[in-house]
């Protein structure tokens, strides 16, 4: 029996390295695609004035590859049971047509304000703790503590069925080959919206089990504000909780980089941890654990008395790109329209143009040739190929208008 020991302890030894090299599988971040694209909200374009449809097309302009785009509860199920995909059906379709690779979120909450996109008929019953919660402030903050609403069992199932739903219509449609990945909720763990409400870990947890039960070829993001959150979770000051439990759950972690955050005392003071230091310690984090991270949103609009200026835009996504993170998405591209089509004001469009010319620029020795498919713009034929728009149209001088390209073209390609 002695003799056996040592050979019991090599195989158990074998074993446990086994499964330590399965627990950290290498990451994909290496040898992920680079994207550089934005979040776009047909809601949001509406409650501006602007039609969604003519602001896609404008888009072209800007040379992105990749769409943030939401699948936005009280568009879509407006009356308890009757959920009408007609508006997310033709966005996928027109996105998909355009060649962009999307991110769908899905869930109560969605990009944009007011943060929780819930109907009418599901808005939440809150148990009297939360009630009281809901109503306290943070010292010397002033802002809401904020109920955690994933503790209403009502809601808690009509989101689980609308989520279901909702992942089972897009699966069997054929723009679902657009669909690189899901974002499950937004920022839900983090504090937002008019009475600074958020969602358990728990009930993320359980979205993202469902959504891989439904649709389990697609990875899963988990997104959340890149900062320090000891103060903004008062009470129980767990700064990490938000950016654990999305690198726990999600297969891809999405970071929200802002450098003004409104009018809030001393949140400047973390500037540079949330822009530059948090964002490559959660990379690293996540590469560790065979992951990946984004960022989701970086700053390229104005909060309260920050109004960022071109150059502002251009240093935070330098700050990403330094770092190395694959999939930069800047947002504010519905104030970006609107200043261009309403007051004449393109300089964050410009600055923007311009960053995705850089970001996904493909250097080569000799042009090759492409040949462009039905119904293909050059800006749709540009992330067919994942190259920048302006590299495409200067290798292409004899297409005058980029928007009357014929099937069968031959176009060269830098």
């Amino acid at each position: 029996m002695k003799r056996l020991v040592p050979g019991v302890l090599a195989l158990l030894s074998v074993l446990v390295l086994a499964a330590g090299a399965r627990g950290h599988a290498a990451s994909p971040h290496a040898s992920a695609p680079r994207h550089f694209g934005t979040t776009f909200s047909p809601g949001e374009l509406e409650s501006r004035s602007l039609d969604w449809r003519a602001a896609l097309d404008a888009g072209d302009e800007l040379g992105l590859d990749f769409l943030r785009v939401p699948a936005s509860w009280d568009r879509i199920e407006k009356t308890e049971g009757q959920l009408d995909f007609a508006e997310l059906d033709e966005l996928l379709e027109r996105c998909a047509a355009k060649n962009y690779s999307l991110l769908l979120t899905v869930g109560m909450k969605a990009p944009r304000w007011p943060e929780y996109h819930v109907p009418g008929w599901a808005q939440p019953r809150l148990d009297l703790f939360q009630t009281i919660v809901d109503f306290l402030s943070i010292p010397f903050i002033g802002q809401h503590v904020g109920a955690e609403l994933s503790t209403d069992p009502v809601l808690r199932q009509r989101t689980l069925d609308f989520v279901k739903e909702t992942v089972n219509h897009v699966k069997g449609l054929p723009s679902a080959r657009a669909v690189v990945a899901y974002q499950v909720e937004n920022e839900p763990m983090d504090k937002a919206g008019p009475r600074r409400w958020w969602l358990g870990a728990d009930l993320v947890a359980e979205e993202a089990a469902l959504i891989r039960a439904e649709d389990p070829g697609r990875p899963l993001v988990v997104n959340c504000w890149c900062e320090d959150q000891r103060i903004s979770s008062f009470p129980w000051g767990d700064g990490d909780y938000a950016t654990r439990n999305a690198l726990a759950i999600g297969d891809v972690i999405g970071l929200d980089t802002y450098w003004g955050v409104g009018d809030i005392p001393a949140n400047q003071l973390d500037a540079m941890n949330r822009c530059v230091n948090r964002p490559r310690t959660v990379l690293a984090r996540a590469e560790a654990l065979g992951k990946d991270a984004w960022i989701v949103e970086s700053q390229a609009e104005g909060w309260g008395s920050y109004q960022p200026t071109p150059d502002d835009v251009r240093w935070l996504v330098h700050q990403h790109e330094s770092l190395d993170f694959k999939t930069i998405l800047p947002w504010g591209f519905e104030t970006w329209y609107e200043k261009k089509v309403k007051k004449a004001d393109t300089a964050l469009w410009d600055v923007v143009e311009e960053l995705a010319s850089g970001a996904l620029h493909v250097s080569g020795s000799a042009p090759t040739t492409c040949t462009v498919q039905q119904g293909e713009n050059l800006a749709a034929v540009a992330r067919r190929l994942g190259i920048a728009l302006a590299a495409l149209a200067a290798a292409n001088p004899q297409v005058k208008d980029p928007n009357a390209l014929v099937a069968g073209q031959v176009l060269s390609v830098p």
